[in-house]
């Protein structure tokens, strides 16, 4: 299969998934299913070493990637605090890690929230109301859950622009398609400026506690659950996933809602 056709013509079995368009559904599924159809299924012993060889990891591939693009050393943070992403951990450190943040994101520890939300959300929908229109994206499908994730971590809302921006930099830089020299070092400053806010509060914490999550990870660290990069690498997924799954979730919640003549979201039902 050539790269982009959409079609398999049975004389070619494979596909480039380094092309990003490849990606798309409609030309990988055709295409997997041809393979699977059409090519017999390769077996050896060694395959099963490679599944437990750790270079092959989830961190270690993209460690693998980054090396094509960049010297490792012109980004030691993304080297150093993905490999503590807990979606990049294996075996033991996974399990270690997962179970200290249990209790960080057990249903009762959400729920004190719960007031604080209600109040972000009453305060979005006075605004909307006095402004008297609203762009959907900006002011809700952003402004609430980028408002919310600042209030449980205990910083203030005058960061809200600088985690958007750290946000949609870390998603491009995770992603294997859009590895790049330019998109590595940006996510490389993400970092490095989410740490530096992280350790700044972290510090007004010890003199002075409070009841939000930083304050609990403090703890984790200071009962020695966690390291201080366990916890770093944890506060960077926390601030990059806390904003952008719900932005994208209400987004699409929005475009799938029935709109009037003058393109406002129906919220009455059917």
């Amino acid at each position: 299969m050539t790269p982009g056709d959409k079609t398999n013509t049975g004389s070619t079995l494979d596909i480039n998934l380094g092309i990003p368009q490849n990606q798309a559904d409609d030309i990988l599924f055709p295409a997997l299913n041809a393979i699977r159809d059409n090519d017999p299924v390769f077996w050896h012993d060694h395959i099963l070493g490679a599944f437990r060889d750790r270079r092959f990891s989830s961190a270690g591939s993209f460690l693998f990637g980054m090396e094509h693009h960049v010297d490792l050393n012109e980004t030691p943070n993304l080297v150093k605090y993905s490999k503590g992403w807990l979606m990049n951990m294996d075996g033991m450190d996974h399990i270690r890690v997962r179970k200290a943040l249990v209790p960080l994101f057990s249903k009762a520890s959400i729920d004190r929230y719960t007031p604080l939300v209600e109040e972000i959300a009453v305060e979005l929908v006075d605004e909307i109301a006095r402004k008297g229109s609203v762009e959907y994206v900006m002011d809700v499908a952003f402004q609430l859950p980028a408002c919310v994730i600042t209030t449980i971590l205990g910083l203030d809302k005058k960061h809200l622009d600088d985690i958007k921006r750290w946000s949609d930099i870390m998603v491009i830089t995770v992603l294997p398609q859009h590895l790049s020299r330019e998109n590595l070092l940006a996510g490389e400053q993400a970092l490095a400026e989410m740490n530096a806010l992280v350790l700044s509060e972290m510090d007004a914490r010890r003199a002075l506690p409070r009841n939000d999550l930083l304050t609990d990870f403090m703890k984790l660290i200071d009962n020695g659950s966690l390291t201080l990069d366990e916890a770093l690498a944890t506060l960077q997924i926390v601030l990059v996933a806390g904003h952008d799954t719900p932005v994208g979730g209400l987004g699409r919640a929005h475009r799938d809602q029935p709109r009037g003549n003058a393109g406002q979201i129906d919220c009455r039902g059917s």
